[in-house]
């Protein structure tokens, strides 16, 4: 069992999820092979010279793995990867806050500010697309009875294939008597 390092072109991003590893069937020596851990194995996969859409790539290849001297590759399995390569973009969206719980019995929230409206994403242009809003973690109202100010809120976007350039960010909530 292999992990599988790709390396992309610098413009591009794997949109899907491919195989993170294969089983590569190595020849050598018996004691050359019991020396090899999968740890120390890594295939690189070259696809900087693929353009974006979807691709199969055949692992004999493009796959790289450093084996000692005498031991060689005979297979892998699987012996292709399919890839979705795409543009990267970057984009600002709106940043929704999530409160959760009541203020204290009495009092109600007049507003949520957060100190920023949007922030910027970047991945994956079908990935960037298909998000509507950027919504923080939940910030509990419970007990409160005067405004504050919820400080280092993080963004929650699920994707891990989205980069938050900006994802932490602070929300005043404004709480006052019925």
């Amino acid at each position: 069992n292999v992990q599988l390092n790709f390396i992309r072109p610098q413009s591009l991003e794997i949109s899907n999820d491919p195989h993170k590893s294969v089983d590569v069937m190595l020849t050598g020596s018996r004691n050359k092979l019991d020396n090899l851990s999968s740890l120390d194995l890594v295939a690189t996969v070259d696809i900087t010279d693929q353009r974006g859409g979807e691709r199969v790539v055949r692992l004999a290849d493009k796959a790289q793995i450093v084996l000692p001297q005498g031991v060689r590759i005979d297979g892998f399995q699987p012996s292709a990867i399919a890839i979705r390569l795409e543009p990267i973009i970057q984009r600002e969206l709106v940043v929704d806050p999530k409160v959760e719980g009541k203020p204290v019995d009495g009092y109600e929230v007049y507003s949520i500010r957060p100190n920023k409206s949007t922030i910027t994403v970047r991945g994956p242009e079908s990935r960037v697309n298909a998000l509507q809003k950027a919504q923080t973690e939940t910030i509990w109202l419970n007990g409160h009875k005067e405004t504050f100010v919820a400080a280092n809120v993080a963004i929650d976007v699920s994707d891990p294939k989205i980069d938050l350039l900006d994802p932490i960010l602070s929300v005043e909530i404004v709480i006052g008597e019925k």
